[in-house]
């Protein structure tokens, strides 16, 4: 993934200091939990963002590789593989590829849940 951020990353980095400001202070459990899932939003945003910096498609970057358009992202490639189109006889690497897709979004959206799989 990349370590580039997106031009808007200052602005999601004010907005999470603002909130940490605001709601952090407030002990209700109502205050807590709306600042968690503010906060979480705001990285989950943060991460997409920076993720784009690579290119247009950057976390569809193994379905293009492979399949080579950019129009061919996971949409697709569900539609291919319900139709049997796509199967591990035609194309043996679509494990692989669906595995380095999945760990692309993993990283961006829950990051949190790799790094409990590496403690294991």
């Amino acid at each position: 993934m990349s370590h580039n951020t997106h031009p808007h990353s200052a602005l999601i980095t004010a907005i999470l200091q603002e909130v940490e400001n605001k709601l952090v202070s407030q002990r209700s459990g109502r205050s807590r939990y709306s600042h968690a899932m503010v906060r979480h939003a705001l990285l989950v945003l943060q991460r997409a963002l920076d993720s784009e910096t690579d290119g247009k498609h950057c976390l569809d970057q193994p379905l293009t590789q492979s399949f080579g358009d950019d129009q061919k992202g996971a949409d697709w490639l569900a539609g291919q593989i319900r139709r049997r189109t796509i199967t591990k006889q035609s194309f043996p690497d679509i494990e692989a590829v669906l595995a380095d897709y999945i760990y692309g979004k993993l990283i961006v959206y829950n990051p949190n849940f790799l790094a409990s799989k590496k403690n294991k």
